[in-house]
């Protein structure tokens, strides 16, 4: 974790201050900290009541899957960060957000069951999709409390993520992919940074 913080430290430094004076920007920094260390605990917490009977519970069918859900709340908000690039003329264009879920990402090498979920025989992967659904609740009400924070800095609230060893990726707000199965969490600079 303290080599992520660093890199996002030394990205601050290099870019042009759109966030003010050097205290602006400490403060800015003391938040992004904060902000990983809440949900770094958050992350704890849930993977220690991950065998609970209330986690196994809420599980199954409760989560959203980036190819195959329709969200229930879906808009297209626009902006910088909640964007996707469009179809072949190069500029960014609005996707559609659903900023009261989270959904989940699967990588093709676990997606080996029948109807494209993880085989019965790969409980692991289904016991970080339970467990990591938990900590919904936090990712939702995070956003949600620190959206003027980051109006006020001139950006769009940043999306919270969470990947687990066998690339399963939990983000909010949920979003569809465009491609099913490409993603591979473990196979990311952040992941390999923070492991």
């Amino acid at each position: 974790m303290s080599l992520l913080l660093a890199i996002i430290r030394l990205l601050f430094i290099l870019l042009p201050s759109a966030f003010g004076d050097e205290a602006d920007l400490e403060d800015l920094m003391n938040k992004m900290t904060s902000d990983v260390r809440d949900f770094a605990a958050e992350i704890e917490r849930v993977y220690s009541d991950r065998c609970t009977i209330t986690t196994l519970e809420k599980c199954p069918r409760t989560n959203y899957d980036e190819c195959l859900s329709e969200y229930p709340n879906q808009y297209c908000p626009g902006g910088n960060v909640f964007s996707v690039p469009s179809c072949g003329d190069g500029i960014r264009c609005g996707g559609l957000f659903d900023f009261t879920v989270s959904s989940v990402s699967l990588p093709a090498h676990v997606t080996d069951g029948e109807d494209g979920n993880p085989s019965p025989s790969n409980m692991e992967v289904k016991e970080e999709i339970c467990y990591s659904r938990q900590a919904e609740k936090f990712m939702v009400e995070r956003f949600d409390l620190d959206k003027n924070y980051w109006r006020n800095m001139g950006v769009d609230s940043p999306q919270k993520f969470f990947g687990t060893t066998n690339g399963a990726l939990r983000i909010h707000p949920a979003r569809a992919s465009e491609q099913c199965g490409a993603y591979d969490a473990t196979k990311r600079p952040w992941y390999i940074a923070a492991s």
